[in-house]
C-alpha cells in the first residue's frame, strides 16, 4: 500500500513511508494519525494536504502536527471524519433537510452542500438506489446523516481514493451472515438471555391522586409495546414509573421507550467479528451462531480500525452493533 502526501492544492509529492499508520472510520473518532521518527530526513509537514492510497478508503486531510519523545505526530480527519465535522443545515423557511433522487446524485449534491468538493467527490455512476423522501435529523453532522439516508434505502457508504479525491458511492447492503462464502468461525456471538424482563409499567403523569394522567403499558415476547397485556401471572413483571410533569402523549412516549430499552438489555447480545482483513465496509451485515446455547444472531458493521507497522503490515479490526 503506497501512501501518498498531497499538498492542499492537488498535487502530489511523495510516497510516505511511516513508522506506523492508525486509520478510524464509523461510529466514532473518524481520524488517523501517522507517525514518524524526528529525524532531518523525514518529510516535511503539509498543512492542509492530504494522505491517501490510491483505491482505498484510506487516506484524509492533515490538520494537526505534534512532537514528542523523539516522534512527529501528523494528525487529522479521514474522509468519513471531514464529512463529520460538517453540520447539515436545513434551508432557510425549513424545519428540516430533505433529498429524494438516485443515491450518488444525492451525495453530490451533499459533497456541494458542505463545501467538500476539493477533496471528496459522488460517484458518478448510477447506483440504482433510489432515496426517497429522507428527512436528516436536525443538525445532525453529515457523515452520521448519510449513514442514516444511505440505511433507509438498504444501502451503505463506499469512499474509494481515485488519485484526485476521495469518491463517495452507495452500495447495496452486503449480509455476509447469508453468504456461504463467510466463515462463520471470523464470529464470536456471546448471549445474555433473561426470560422475566420488565413487561408492565405502571406509569403515571402529572394532576394528583385520582385525576392524575396514568397509563399501563405492557411488552410482548417481541418488543412491541401495547395497553394489551400478554405477559400474565408469574410471567408478569411490573414496574411503577413516576414521571408528576407528563401528560398522557407523553408518557406513553417515555413509557414505551423505557420498556423496549429494559427488552434490549434483557436480549443482550454481542457479536465479536474477528477478521483482520479488509473485507467487511461499514453497514453490513455479520452473524453466527453462540455454540454453548444454539442462539443465533447478526449484528452490523460498525467501526474499522486499520493500523500499519514500519514494515508495511496492515490489520484491520472491527466493532459491532
Amino acid at each position: 500500500m503506497d501512501l501518498v502526501l498531497k499538498t492542499s492544492d492537488g498535487t502530489d509529492l511523495m510516497v510516505l513511508s511511516p513508522e506506523s499508520a492508525d486509520f478510524a472510520w464509523g461510529k466514532d473518532e473518524n481520524d488517523f494519525e501517522l507517525v514518524f521518527p524526528d529525524a532531518p530526513n523525514q518529510p516535511r509537514f503539509e498543512r492542509w494536504g492530504y494522505v491517501y492510497a490510491e483505491g482505498t478508503e484510506y487516506g484524509g486531510m492533515l490538520t494537526r502536527v505534534k512532537s514528542e519523545d523523539g516522534l512527529v505526530r501528523w494528525r487529522g480527519p479521514t474522509w468519513t471524519g471531514m464529512l463529520a465535522r460538517k453540520v447539515l443545515v436545513p434551508d432557510s423557511g425549513q424545519d428540516h433537510l430533505t433529498v429524494s433522487g438516485e443515491a450518488n446524485a444525492v451525495l453530490r449534491q451533499l459533497v456541494a452542500r458542505m463545501g467538500l468538493g476539493d477533496a471528496l467527490a459522488g460517484s458518478t455512476e448510477d447506483s440504482r438506489i433510489q432515496v426517497r423522501g429522507f428527512q436528516f435529523e436536525l443538525y445532525c453532522d453529515g457523515y452520521s446523516g448519510i449513514r442514516a439516508m444511505l440505511a433507509s434505502a438498504g444501502a451503505k457508504l463506499r469512499v474509494r481514493h481515485d488519485g484526485e479525491r476521495a469518491v463517495l458511492s452507495a452500495l447495496p447492503v452486503r449480509d455476509w451472515s447469508r453468504d456461504e462464502e463467510f466463515d462463520s468461525d471470523l464470529v464470536d456471538v456471546l448471549v445474555d438471555d433473561d426470560a422475566q424482563f420488565v413487561n408492565h409499567l405502571v406509569a403515571r403523569g402529572q394532576d394528583e391522586k385520582q385525576n392524575r394522567v396514568s397509563a399501563e403499558l405492557y411488552l410482548d415476547e417481541r418488543g412491541n409495546v401495547s395497553e394489551t397485556q400478554t405477559y400474565k401471572g408469574v410471567r408478569e413483571r411490573s414496574e411503577y414509573y413516576d414521571y408528576t410533569s407528563a401528560d398522557r402523549a407523553k408518557l406513553v412516549e417515555d413509557g414505551t421507550k423505557r420498556l423496549k430499552d429494559y427488552y434490549a438489555k434483557a436480549q443482550s447480545v454481542s457479536v465479536t467479528l474477528g477478521a483482520s482483513d479488509d473485507r467487511f465496509d461499514i453497514g453490513d451485515v455479520v452473524g453466527g451462531t453462540d455454540q454453548r446455547t444454539g442462539i443465533s444472531a447478526t449484528a452490523t458493521v460498525a467501526k474499522k480500525v486499520l493500523k500499519v507497522d514500519r514494515y508495511g503490515t496492515a490489520t484491520v479490526s472491527y466493532e459491532t452493533e
